[in-house]
């Protein structure tokens, strides 16, 4: 995903983020993913059926019914779907040593292979 100065908004970003993971998920499903690092599945029939992301509007319940709740800004908020087994953590600060701690969280991340997506503000990264 590339960095955005386009004045995208969050919605069109996590959708965008959204197909990545859908994407990288069917790639893992078919086994593909797996191949690429030079591991096969044996058989492939094994693959369970991967978890697809839905993003959705944020919603409130009304006397009309479900509709769109905007932020205090207007803008549209996205919310996955149910069901859609996503995690997020982000990790703030300026400095050498939030630098480094945030370092060592990804670092103990990537060795259990957790997928790790990472995203630097407008001052970039140590």
């Amino acid at each position: 995903m590339p960095d955005r100065t386009d004045g995208s908004s969050f919605f069109e970003v996590f959708v965008e983020e959204a197909d990545v993971i859908n994407a990288r998920r069917h790639a893992v499903a078919e086994g593909r993913l797996a191949a690429d690092r030079g591991h096969y599945l044996n058989p492939p029939a094994q693959v369970t059926k991967p978890i697809f992301v839905q993003v959705d509007e944020r919603k409130v319940q009304t006397p009309r019914g479900r509709v769109p709740k905007p932020d205090e800004r207007g803008r549209r908020v996205p919310r996955p779907a149910a069901g859609h087994k996503l995690t997020g953590l982000a990790l703030s600060g300026g400095g050498v040593r939030v630098h480094w701690y945030s370092f060592g969280v990804w670092l103990n991340a990537s060795a259990r292979r957790i997928s790790i997506h990472k995203q630097t503000g407008s001052r970039g990264n140590y």
